[in-house]
């Protein structure tokens, strides 16, 4: 969420009474942008796109999740992970969106 906090906004979305909610946001220097999507208040996916170098250093940069395998195979695999509910004043993903739709 800290990552990218400071760039450009390309799009803020909140819509559903915020059920769902979306935001990108274009890298300062880079051709790369970050994108964010949230549902039902607790489902989040989040990625970039544009420069393929640029986006593989962002992607690297982040912290690694713990999954537990359920199923693994060849070319495929199922992995869960378990839900870690965030304090209101460390969630900042879309805080600047608050403000813009003000």
């Amino acid at each position: 969420m800290k990552q990218c906090i400071d760039w450009d906004y390309r799009l803020v979305l909140n819509t559903a009474e915020g059920y769902f909610r979306a935001v990108i946001r274009r890298h300062p220097t880079e051709e790369c942008w970050s994108w964010a999507v949230e549902w039902n208040g607790t489902y989040r996916l989040v990625g970039y796109f544009g420069n393929l170098e640029a986006g593989g250093a962002l992607f690297a940069e982040l912290p690694q999740l713990e999954v537990n395998s359920i199923l693994e195979g060849l070319n495929r695999w199922i992995r869960r992970r378990v839900e870690q509910p965030l304090a209101e004043e460390d969630d900042t993903l879309f805080v600047a969106s608050a403000a813009v739709e003000a």
